[in-house]
């Protein structure tokens, strides 16, 4: 009677324990700066995230990384559970079998993204020069895009692999780089300073570079109340940032 006791106690543990790890599962979503995942910082440093957690008893971690395709990579990987993205990259976590799913649209390029020559260069001129972008991203998608639109072999281009901001910044820096594919602010930043032209954007190709939390299918529908305080969250600080009375502060946050 006792082994049958203690045999009914041990199925009851094993059945219960899986529920209990998906609720004190910390769920972790990276992301990595770019001006359209910035409400990331806000929703941190405020204490949305954190209130909405409590709200549902679930925890989320939101991880920083420096370079954008590190992030992606380690969600391919499985380090992470969620990653901010753009839509092309990924397919590269669902060709690595990760199953993927979009949980929250941060933002849409509209100019946000584009094509950096030096004053006087056309986009014919890219035949045979060297331009400085990150390989296989969404700065890669743009750029192929302009050559396509404009008559231009991808071909005769060369790549030269260099993360998003180091491109970015080495042509603000550096008169001998003639080109690079990246985005805002260093977009605007070699306009305003006379270093450059920007001669194709993501006006160009209206819908196509669409910014995303992608989350891991399983751990998401393990854990679908985490992913909710992540969406609550990120409208909270999305809120803070529209609302007039709050809007200098939450841009503050962000620009720093």
């Amino acid at each position: 009677m006792m082994k049958t006791a203690w045999g009914i106690l041990v199925v009851l543990v094993l059945a219960l324990a899986p529920c209990a790890r998906a609720e004190d599962k910390e769920v972790t979503v990276a992301w990595s700066v770019w001006t359209g995942w910035m409400p990331f910082r806000v929703m941190d440093q405020k204490g949305f995230l954190a209130k909405r957690c409590q709200e549902l008893g679930v925890k989320v971690k939101l991880v920083e990384f420096k370079g954008y395709l590190e992030s992606v990579q380690a969600f391919s990987a499985g380090k992470v559970d969620a990653c901010a993205m753009t839509s092309m990259e990924s397919l590269q976590p669902a060709a690595a079998g990760i199953d993927s799913v979009a949980i929250l649209v941060n933002d849409i390029s509209n100019g946000g993204d584009g094509v950096l020559l030096r004053k006087g260069m056309k986009i014919g001129d890219l035949a045979g020069k060297t331009i400085l972008l990150e390989e296989f991203s969404v700065s890669h998608y743009l750029l192929a895009r302009c050559l396509a639109m404009n008559g231009v072999d991808e071909a005769t281009v060369t790549i030269q692999n260099t993360p998003g901001d180091e491109a970015g910044k080495a042509f603000l820096t550096d008169d001998n780089v003639q080109a690079v594919a990246t985005w805002n602010p260093h977009l605007f930043l070699a306009v305003e300073g006379g270093k450059g032209e920007v001669v194709f954007d993501s006006t160009k190709v209206p819908g196509e570079i669409v910014d995303l939390v992608i989350a891991n299918g399983k751990v998401a529908k393990a854990n679908p109340k985490a992913f909710q305080a992540l969406v609550l969250a990120w409208y909270d600080a999305m809120e803070m940032f529209t609302n007039d009375a709050t809007r200098a502060e939450a841009v503050t946050i962000m620009a720093e």
